[in-house]
């Protein structure tokens, strides 16, 4: 799927199963159908906006996307209008990372200035935060609960926040000896395990009760910058700065798939609603691809 001018950082399924969305370095949010391939309606763009866009995050109703950009904002999209409803001030440095809470009234952002903040979707307003969470915060995610957040970033470790206080759960989450950054984090639809990609090329899996590292999967020689799990939890894909994408066994730690070799950076891995198809999006083609 081509159309985008530079590099694509995300890629989001709609709950159609037949498009997604992607962002890019282009400074636009472009649809796209799975079945031709082709690009539905223009581009999306905020008139005079030249920023690159780092992420987007889909509302749990699928009718908003959330993105996150170089110019320090967080952008709420009408999915069926493609236009901005509202722009959020607020970081002092790039957006890097957003999730949604479960019920859509929140949305968590992490920054290259090191914070992260929840936003109240009705106000706009920041509504914990900022909270400095790491030398930059590259990834964020809810707890199912919604009473906490978690982050990874710069200074090697996990850590969760308490939403009504903005403190610190516990301490932070340490792999033994490890000194890589934490370029993304994904939770297992039971809520019980996270996954993070690393710097050194490696996929963790931790236990959120005992806050300790159950596997790690080596095999990516990039920094690990995307992952996904699969609807069951059964699976994990993960994307590579090596260029490749990987899908993981969880109980025995193997790769089943891959790896692929999906683009010369790979910045999105994303699997269908189905669970049949793997989007990928990343550097130096400009392209969207999707895997069977």
């Amino acid at each position: 799927m081509r159309g985008h001018t530079d590099d694509i950082n995300c890629v989001a399924h709609l709950p159609d199963g037949r498009s997604i969305i992607t962002c890019s370095d282009d400074s636009s949010l472009r649809r796209w159908d799975l079945d031709s391939g082709a690009q539905i309606g223009y581009d999306w763009r905020d008139e005079g906006g030249e920023a690159k866009v780092l992420c987007i995050s889909l509302s749990p109703n699928g009718k908003t996307v959330a993105s996150g950009s170089s110019d320090e904002t967080v952008r709420l999209w009408n999915v069926e209008t493609e236009k901005v409803i509202v722009k959020w001030t607020g970081h002092a440095g790039t957006v890097m990372s957003l999730c949604w809470s479960a019920d859509g009234e929140r949305v968590v952002s992490g920054s290259g200035d090191g914070t992260a903040r929840v936003w109240n979707v009705k106000s706009g307003k920041t509504v914990l935060g900022p909270i400095k969470a790491h030398e930059h915060v590259l990834a964020v995610i809810y707890s199912p609960d919604m009473k906490k957040i978690a982050t990874g970033g710069g200074n090697d470790s996990l850590r969760r926040w308490d939403l009504e206080s903005g403190a610190q759960i516990a301490v932070d989450w340490r792999d033994e000896g490890d000194k890589a950054e934490v370029w993304c984090i994904a939770l297992s639809p039971d809520g019980k395990t996270v996954a993070s990609g690393s710097s050194d090329g490696t996929v963790r899996l931790w236990n959120v009760e005992t806050e300790k590292v159950i596997a790690k999967w080596a095999g990516h020689t990039g920094i690990v910058r995307s992952l996904c799990w699969s609807a069951g939890g059964e699976r994990v894909v993960s994307g590579s700065h090596n260029g490749t994408a990987k899908v993981w066994d969880v109980k025995s730690g193997k790769t089943v798939l891959g790896p692929i070799k999906a683009h010369e950076y790979v910045h999105a891995v994303v699997y269908s609603p189905d669970m049949k198809k793997i989007a990928t999006g990343g550097a130096n083609e400009d392209a969207v691809k999707i895997w069977d």
